[in-house]
C-alpha cells in the first residue's frame, strides 16, 4: 500500500507542476499578447458589483451598530 501511495503522490505532484507551468505560460502570453475586452460582461458585472457593495455596506453598518 505504501508504494501505491507514493506513486500516486508523485503523479499528483507531476500533474500539479504541469498545471502551474500551463497557468504561468498562459498568464505571460496574455501579458504580451492581450485580447480585446468584450463589454457585454462589463455592463452586467459593474451594476451587480455596485448592488453587492451597497448590500454589504448596509449589513456591515447594521452589525457595527449592534456590536456597540
Amino acid at each position: 500500500m505504501g508504494k501505491f501511495e507514493t506513486s500516486t503522490r508523485i503523479a499528483t505532484g507531476a500533474i500539479m507542476m504541469v498545471s502551474i507551468l500551463i497557468i504561468f505560460f498562459s498568464a505571460f502570453h496574455r501579458i504580451f499578447v492581450p485580447e480585446h475586452i468584450e463589454l457585454d460582461g462589463v455592463f452586467i458585472a459593474v451594476p451587480l458589483m455596485l448592488v453587492t457593495a451597497i448590500v454589504d455596506g448596509y449589513h456591515w453598518h447594521k452589525n457595527y451598530q449592534l456590536s456597540l
